[in-house]
């Protein structure tokens, strides 16, 4: 009997020995006398900022309401049910996929029938995710996919756009640019076109003139940066502008403002863009005697025949009213002003009164003329053949004057008339009919003129 009591014993005191050694409690038992719980280690929560009723520009620039990386009920791999879900903050599963520049995720849930343009709680859709991410490719998805580009958000204060500026990341910029709603000019946007000046940058800037609505204009100024870079004589700006796009038949604002005309020194070219409707980039050039920046404007598809509205003035006859120099005029006529290049000129002295006609190095044809009398002189200089009339009538005198070969757009020139020996002409040059229909038949618009003493 003691023995068989032993062996209980032993038995259950090996089987005490044997639970406490694994060291648990079953479940519903009470700790120890004197043992303290271990406490449980807290979650790790970071707070979010809470915008104010009224949002500003420095509240937008707050951080986002991070975005678990790790697993979560809007974990992007295994989407719920409702891809239009919402947590507290109004954010979709759609919007932490757009934030992460998932573009596979974003795929999933539009496929669910997922609303592209719904707003969080600060009405932000899935775009600006995407933009704050600088995610180009979710950006392009977005944008092809139906979400406005042009809308607002920060409760109004705001929009991609701008958001998309703030970046400075030419990957989110432009396929916002490319969007058929083109934004106006903003000054966000000013200093975005500018900075990629200063860069060089030119892909930057054809996107960035190509995406808006208007030619860029200073900020306070209504005209066109076009027209900036040729009164400031800025021929690397001109020159990038063109490149990138600027269209160089962009009308100037008429009358300009102040800050523009004050670099205009010519006083009539300054009254005409007050006072003349129309005017244009090569118009501007032209009048300033800019021969460089008129050849740029040409090259890059600038129309000669553009006329103002009221005076119906061209860019050769702003030109000519400066006395522009004949390389000028030859530009604007289309013909080069390189010397080895002028396959003809005419030789005018007025003491021998006689012409020569050079063609192709050679001598074309020797005449006489009568040219000036007192009170009557013929100017003296280098002139170019603007236009050539068979007969053209005098809007200062009452006469006929055939085979008419006008110099420099200016009241006068060669034509066929009476030739008493001596100089009878009004200024004009008269030349024998042969040799008046000789020249009208072979001289070509833009030939140089040279008339002397």
């Amino acid at each position: 009997m003691w023995v068989a009591g032993g062996v209980i014993g032993g038995l259950l005191a090996l089987w005490v020995m044997k639970e406490g050694a694994v060291g648990q409690m079953p479940p519903s038992s009470p700790p120890p006398v004197g043992q303290k719980l271990l406490p449980q280690p807290a979650p790790n929560l970071e707070p979010t900022p809470a915008p104010s009723a009224t949002p500003n520009r420095n509240e937008i620039r707050l951080p986002l309401r991070p975005i678990k990386n790790e697993p979560g009920p809007f974990q992007v791999r295994h989407p719920p049910t409702d891809p239009n879900a919402i947590d507290a903050d109004g954010v979709t599963p759609f919007m932490q996929a757009a934030g992460k520049g998932d573009v596979n995720g974003m795929e999933q849930f539009y496929r669910q029938g997922v609303q592209v343009n719904q707003m969080d709680r600060w009405a932000h859709t899935a775009l600006y995710y995407a933009i704050r991410a600088k995610s180009g490719p979710a950006v392009n998805w977005l944008i092809a996919h139906g979400v406005e580009p042009d809308g607002i958000c920060c409760d109004g204060a705001h929009s991609p756009f701008l958001h998309a500026l703030d970046t400075g990341d030419f990957a989110v910029i432009e396929p916002l640019l490319r969007s058929d709603r083109r934004p106006q000019w903003c000054a966000p946007a000013r200093e975005t076109l500018f900075r990629a000046l200063r860069m060089g940058d030119k892909r930057f800037v054809r996107a960035l003139l190509a995406g808006h609505c208007a030619p860029p204009t200073l900020e306070d100024s209504r005209q066109p940066l076009l027209g900036y870079a040729i009164v400031w004589g800025d021929e690397e700006l001109l020159e990038t502008l063109l490149e990138c796009g600027a269209d160089p038949n962009s009308g100037l604002m008429s009358p300009v403002d102040r800050r523009f005309s004050r670099y205009i020194d010519d006083r009539s070219l300054r009254e005409y863009l007050e006072t003349e409707p129309g005017m244009t980039p090569l118009m501007l050039a032209a009048g300033m005697g800019r021969v460089d920046f008129v050849q740029l404007l040409l090259q890059y598809g600038a129309k000669r025949g553009m006329t103002s509205r009221r005076y119906k003035m061209t860019a050769i006859d702003l030109a000519a009213r400066r006395d522009a120099r004949p390389e000028m005029l030859q530009v604007l006529l289309g013909k080069s002003p390189r010397p080895e290049d002028q396959r003809m000129r005419i030789d005018i002295s007025i003491g021998d009164q006689r012409a020569v006609f050079y063609k192709d190095g050679q001598v074309a044809l020797v005449t006489p003329i009568s040219t000036g009398r007192p009170g009557f002189p013929t100017p003296t200089g280098q002139f170019v053949v603007t236009d050539k009339d068979r007969m053209h009538r005098s809007t200062l005198y009452p006469a006929y004057m055939p085979y008419f070969l006008r110099m420099s757009c200016r009241d006068f020139g060669l034509h066929a008339g009476d030739l008493p020996g001596y100089p009878a002409s009004h200024g004009c040059v008269r030349l024998p009919w042969g040799s008046a229909e000789q020249l009208y038949r072979e001289v070509d618009v833009g030939t140089l003129v040279t008339i002397s003493r």
